[in-house]
């Protein structure tokens, strides 16, 4: 038997294109390394150069340069310089004047990463600090979820440059930072065979969350909603975003606003008006307040804006903060100080309700997710003796039962510092009995374990976080 050999010929015009576009000089790449040997080896493909207005030539144009280019330096600390989008790209895509516009998240985001993407955007800001600048993404192709990204030195540079544009160019969202002060807010969407004009499930919510404000942190909530729900395929699509302005979160993503806004089926009942059926086929029925918006760096659409393609901007239906009054339609005015009750990220200096968590405390920290800063380990650390501890474990076990926690037993043999050493982390054992939670009221937990978290504050006084998971 004779083995035949065949000759392997590769589409070199595809390759070469993408090989020229990354190609950088400082990035200490070999003309004649072996992609370049490819490049030039000669391909039947290569006889025709393609058509000029093909599908493939045109994805080709389209695609971004890189996210980050360094530029040849003496120094190996020069600052990275983001790929700005081009002016016809701007143009092509609609979006706002002013502001910093790059390809992808991650040029976005190397301002907040190390100094030197500080030092290079803020040169580009005048000096702008990059903590009190706002971010948005803006949707680029309907449907696809692909975005520009921009930084705008402060929120009224945004919004002026927003409202200048036509009412069905704006697809804009705001980008929330994970470890600054945000207010609390949520998302409800659910879907009915008729609109729901009196938005009945809305101001069930909305009654809940005043209660439970009320509650925790004995404040009168001061609600703003607004409204984007259009009709789909038949059926309507109802879509709600609620902005509480007086309660404010060190983060929106360690696990508090998560708690906060948490709708299970040990709070509520399944068939009850807080769950509607996602999927008809299977008849399964999800929570009307959508769960999955509280992690990091979110994209949330902004007032006066909506996806790409969508006819039903979000736009404030709510009248008095400290009222349940919903206008049946959405208002139509585009008021600038409007935009500012929805604004979510809130400047570095803030002073916030409830404290940022450190880090790993929370199961539902999204903070740790893909960032530059990796959460704690509880488990890494090791324990601290009792003898050595500053506070009462006596005094730990009397505030449980005082605020109902009758099951919970402190464990003193396994007290450890977090990353920082600044707060102890102390485990508790429910022994497989029944707890009531000092969060949700109502609710009973059958086998997951609380944990509590002392530090010594600026008051000179140990404060003592309840974790419930």
């Amino acid at each position: 038997m004779q083995l035949k050999k065949r000759r392997i010929i590769c589409k070199t015009h595809t390759l070469s294109g993408v090989f020229k576009k990354n190609h950088s000089p400082s990035l200490g790449r070999n003309p004649n390394s072996y992609k370049n040997a490819i490049r030039e080896q000669p391909s039947r493909q290569n006889r025709k150069s393609p058509p000029v207005d093909t599908p493939r030539h045109r994805k080709q144009q389209m695609s971004p340069p890189p996210a980050i280019r360094w530029t040849p330096s003496d120094s190996d600390d020069a600052p990275p310089q983001p790929a700005m989008v081009s002016a016809s790209d701007r143009e092509r895509f609609n979006t706002p004047a002013g502001g910093i516009w790059v390809y992808t998240k991650a040029a976005l985001l190397a301002m907040d990463a190390s100094e030197t993407g500080k030092a290079a955007f803020n040169s580009l800001l005048d000096a702008m600090p990059v903590e009190d600048s706002y971010m948005i993404s803006w949707d680029k192709v309907q449907g696809q979820g692909h975005k520009l990204f921009a930084r705008y030195e402060n929120v009224m540079a945004f919004i002026t440059a927003l409202l200048e544009l036509p009412k069905e160019y704006r697809a804009a969202y705001e980008v929330i930072r994970p470890d600054g002060p945000t207010k609390a807010h949520a998302v409800l969407e659910f879907v009915t065979a008729e609109p729901d004009t009196l938005h009945t499930r809305l101001t069930m919510t909305v009654a809940q969350i005043r209660e439970k404000v009320k509650t925790l942190y004995g404040i009168d909530a001061e609600v703003y909603v607004s409204c984007g729900s259009q009709g789909v395929p038949g059926n309507y699509k109802n879509s709600y975003h609620i902005t509480i302005g007086n309660l404010v979160f060190g983060s929106n993503c360690d696990g508090k606003m998560a708690a906060f806004f948490a709708v299970t089926q040990d709070t509520h009942d399944v068939s009850s008006d807080w769950f509607y059926t996602k999927d008809a086929a299977t008849g399964k029925r999800v929570p009307i307040v959508d769960q999955k918006i509280y992690d990091r760096f979110r994209s949330m659409p902004t007032l006066f804006s909506c996806k790409k393609g969508d006819a039903a901007p979000f736009r404030r239906i709510s009248q008095d903060p400290l009222l349940d009054i919903f206008d049946p339609v959405p208002c139509v005015r585009d008021i600038a100080s409007d935009y500012l009750l929805f604004q979510n990220t809130l400047p570095a200096n803030t002073p916030v309700s409830v404290p940022l968590l450190p880090y790993g405390t929370d199961k539902n920290d999204k903070r740790g997710s893909s960032s530059a800063v990796p959460r704690a380990s509880a488990q890494h650390q090791p324990s601290v003796q009792q003898s050595n501890l500053p506070f009462s474990l006596d005094r730990l076990q009397q505030l449980l039962v005082k605020f109902g926690d009758n099951a919970s037993v402190v464990k003193g043999d396994s007290v450890r510092k977090n990353r920082w050493g600044d707060s102890y982390i102390v485990p508790c054992d429910q022994r497989k009995q029944s707890r009531e939670c000092l969060h949700c009221p109502n609710r009973i937990h059958t086998s997951n374990n609380c944990r509590l978290i002392v530090t010594y504050d600026n008051s000179h006084r140990w404060r003592v976080e309840y974790c419930c998971y």
